[in-house]
């Protein structure tokens, strides 16, 4: 004789994914796959400049790079953070204080007022 189990789901599980036991769903992916948009890094990138007043393109790589889409390569995710540091630069939020091999970016006179 087979033992009878005690213990059935509610009703209303039937037919549900555990999502409990799916550790890395297709979410996660996405989230690591899907760009942002240009404000979060611009946002990152005066957070920082806010806090340390400058940084040169090292900090700026370091602080980026690893937030940008997995599905960019190396050299997409430099080009990147270039341009948005150009468009950074041309919008008057920040501006270079060095050198164009050598930069050290600050935020500019009218972002320290507000």
């Amino acid at each position: 004789m087979k033992p009878v189990s005690c213990h059935h789901p509610p009703q209303w599980t039937r037919g549900l994914r555990d999502v409990s036991l799916q550790p890395d769903r297709e979410g996660a992916a996405y989230i690591r796959t899907r760009s942002q948009d240009d404000d979060h890094y611009m946002k990152l990138v005066t957070d920082f400049l806010e806090k340390f007043d400058n940084a040169n393109r090292k900090e700026i790589n370091d602080l980026l790079l690893s937030k940008l889409s997995d599905m960019l390569s190396d050299d997409e995710k430099l080009k990147k953070v270039s341009n948005l540091l150009t468009k950074m630069r041309i919008g008057g939020f920040i501006k270079n204080n060095g050198t164009r091999s050598r930069p050290i970016w600050t935020l500019s006179s009218s972002e320290k007022q507000e």
